[in-house]
């Protein structure tokens, strides 16, 4: 059974809002902040088998992107398939995992979506991968990803994006289960470990994920102290650690353990990435140490919010 979707390029939503719409306005913002990430950038000698980097806006977050993509960026970097592993805010995926055929538009340029690997992956995944596509509509996080891959290849060299939506695992959590023991969790990480075999240009795994988000404006009784923020350091830094050992179930069970209190927004996105990394079976084997994580808490004048992001290398271990 094929679902129809619009096969017109999905437009950049974001545009005009959170980064500029105008090509050379937006060409020298980022600009900007890839010469202030030099001083952040690890050795250029590695490969990097996969990155987070955040989808906070690019005003609060825009250094931390920088120096993700220009590390993995750099001309040593053999990708060019780049996929996405984005955050489902606003649409419950009804199969957990939401992928698009679209192309990206960009203020830069279009952005391919690589239609063979999704090929591979509706071969062993099912049609349902793409029951809701539509998800991909209001949803920024891949958008992100791509404006800041465009500006650094477009261009300059060949490459693809696959996008996939992640949704929420919550209720896997009040299960108290391992998402691994879920059927469509299964199937995912399965899918993309044999797409990933089955393709034939190399590929980059990039969760584009926030960390933490407490404080009222979230929920939260009262405005956020100090104390409060301390807090939070030690609780992502303790996620920060699980990520580097690239140990998923300790990731996952650190949020359950005080019930998501924090809503860690791209739990399940991350998660899903690092299973199938650390897959005996997976194309290449990604590294449990990478450079030290890029950690910022961007809070409100007012303490009402405070949103936590990281940019986190993971190298490739050949």
């Amino acid at each position: 059974m094929k679902f129809m979707r619009s096969t017109s390029p999905r437009p950049p939503r974001l545009a005009g809002l959170s980064y500029p719409n105008d090509p050379r306005q937006l060409a020298a913002q980022l600009d900007t902040w890839f010469n202030q990430a030099l001083d952040n950038l690890p050795a250029l000698s590695t490969t990097w088998r996969a990155a987070l980097c955040p989808h906070i806006d690019f005003a609060r977050g825009g250094a931390v992107y920088a120096t993700v993509h220009r590390a993995l960026n750099h001309l040593n970097q053999p990708s060019s398939t780049y996929l996405i592993y984005g955050v489902s805010h606003r649409v419950w995926c009804r199969h957990r995992f939401a992928a698009t055929r679209r192309d990206f538009a960009t203020p830069l340029g279009l952005v391919r979506t690589d239609q063979r690997f999704l090929d591979h992956l509706e071969r062993v995944f099912g049609p349902e991968l793409f029951v809701d596509a539509d998800a991909h509509d209001p949803e920024w996080s891949i958008e992100f990803q791509a404006v800041w891959l465009q500006h650094l290849l477009g261009g300059r060299r060949d490459f693809t994006i696959v996008p996939i939506l992640v949704g929420s695992f919550h209720d896997l959590m009040v299960r108290g289960v391992d998402p691994l023991e879920d059927p469509l969790v299964q199937r995912m990480v399965e899918a993309i470990v044999r797409a990933e075999r089955d393709h034939d240009r190399p590929v980059f795994h990039l969760a584009s994920v926030d960390f933490s988000h407490i404080g009222p404006e979230f929920g939260d009784p009262e405005p956020l102290r100090d104390h409060d923020l301390e807090q939070l350091r030690q609780f992502d830094r303790a996620m920060l650690d699980h990520l580097g050992r690239l140990d998923a179930h300790a990731w996952f069970a650190e949020a359950a353990a005080i019930k998501d209190r924090h809503r860690v927004c791209g739990l399940a996105a991350t998660y899903t990435m690092t299973r199938i990394l650390t897959r005996p079976d997976a194309a290449r084997v990604a590294h449990a140490r990478g450079p030290a994580p890029v950690y910022r808490q961007a809070v409100s004048h007012d303490r009402d919010c405070c949103v936590s992001f990281a940019g986190v290398l993971i190298p490739d271990a050949t």
